[in-house]
């Protein structure tokens, strides 16, 4: 999944892309390269680590009426859930992703998911008839790529004041709004947690 910048570090904004031509649009990523954007916090006596990937194109249909499917902007996100950053052997608890059209998620995290400290996760979009489609992240036991990686608090602060106001593209829901995005993040956190109790 070549995840791009959303956000240049003045603040500026990607434009996106215009969802024509072919669903994929030939698009192969940045050549400056990928980018991951991260936020982290305690919640609920867990270390939450939020990843967020940026895609200047999607596949949902905006308005089920028209023949037109796709839009701007796509988000998806994905939670590692973990018991504490500070330990040297800290431990994967649990991990909740922005599938297809719901949520993945798993607590335990099966081994074969997992490549050392890190989980190992597919993105995946297809279109369906009428050109509508579906896109989102799963966990695989194939190792892939490292991307680049940058963190809520690395960021500049007129990168983050973006993040925080830009409308990317609400119309689709979730899919069009940054996931960690200050009033966003905690409610994702709470939509998405892996465990049946309220701490785990």
């Amino acid at each position: 999944m070549p995840s791009v910048s959303a956000v240049q570090a003045d603040g500026a904004v990607s434009g996106g892309l215009n969802y024509s031509g072919k669903p994929r649009g030939g698009c192969k990523g940045s050549k400056l390269g990928s980018q991951i954007y991260a936020r982290s916090t305690w919640h609920r006596g867990i270390w939450a680590i939020m990843y967020a990937w940026y895609l200047p194109k999607g596949y949902e249909r905006v308005d089920a009426r028209s023949a037109v499917g796709g839009h701007r902007h796509f988000w998806g996100h994905a939670t590692v859930w973990i018991d504490n950053p500070a330990l040297e052997n800290a431990q994967i608890l649990g991990a909740s992703m922005s599938g297809q059209g719901t949520y993945n998620i798993l607590a335990p995290v099966e081994p074969k998911f997992l490549e050392g400290s890190s989980l190992k996760l597919n993105f995946d979009a297809f279109v369906l008839d009428f050109a509508q489609g579906r896109q989102g992240l799963s966990c695989v036991e194939e190792t892939g790529e490292s991307q680049d990686l940058i963190t809520w608090g690395q960021l500049t602060e007129e990168a983050r004041n973006t993040l925080n106001t830009y409308e990317f593209y609400p119309y689709v829901g979730e899919m069009g709004i940054v996931p960690l995005k200050d009033e966003v993040f905690n409610g994702l956190l709470n939509a998405t947690w892996p465990f049946s109790s309220a701490s785990a």
